[in-house]
């Protein structure tokens, strides 16, 4: 309801109805921001990177199809930005300067692919939130999953796939 006033008669509050408004089902988080860079999602499942500062940019790859959530972990000193698509891979990579700060650079460090992927992906949302600097959530439909993340500067990359009809057996980093 929204409140109105006639000035004719009275400054009396009169409630009258808001049409509702349609709000798609499906609504992404697409665009990540911290102190240093500016992340977008693009329809074929990149991630443009800009370098507030120095304006730099770059292409991160490795999506099949639209980002559904994004989001920077919860440090001041590390650039690390989860992303989750609706192809049912998450991925943490590093964001970093390169080298004369004239370039961004990205390093890998977690792969996660959702097997078998929802029946019905098309009315899902992919979601990943941080839960501290070095773990993070996912979940796709009523597939829940923790995964710890090594954020060191010399993590290797890792890459998993979650069965999501095992969930509840942790493995290797994810439960």
């Amino acid at each position: 309801f929204v409140a109105s006033t006639s000035t004719a008669r009275s400054s009396a509050l009169h409630p009258r109805p808001v049409p509702r408004v349609f709000v798609p089902r499906r609504q992404f988080s697409q665009i990540a921001v911290n102190a240093r860079y500016i992340c977008y999602g693009l329809r074929a499942g990149q991630v443009r990177v800009l370098h507030k500062d120095t304006a730099s940019r770059a292409l991160l790859r490795g999506h099949t199809a639209q980002i559904a959530d994004m989001k920077f972990a919860p440090s001041a000193k590390d650039d690390i930005l989860a992303s989750f698509g609706v192809d049912g891979c998450l991925f943490v990579k590093r964001v970093v300067a390169g080298d004369g700060g004239d370039a961004v650079d990205e390093k890998a460090l977690l792969q996660i692919t959702v097997s078998p992927p929802p029946a019905d992906v098309s009315s899902l949302v992919p979601r990943v939130a941080w839960l501290s600097k070095s773990e993070l959530v996912g979940a796709i439909g009523d597939a829940i999953f923790v995964a710890t993340v090594d954020v060191s500067k010399n993590a290797a990359a890792r890459a998993l796939t979650v069965d999501v009809s095992l969930l509840g057996e942790p493995c290797d980093g994810v439960h």
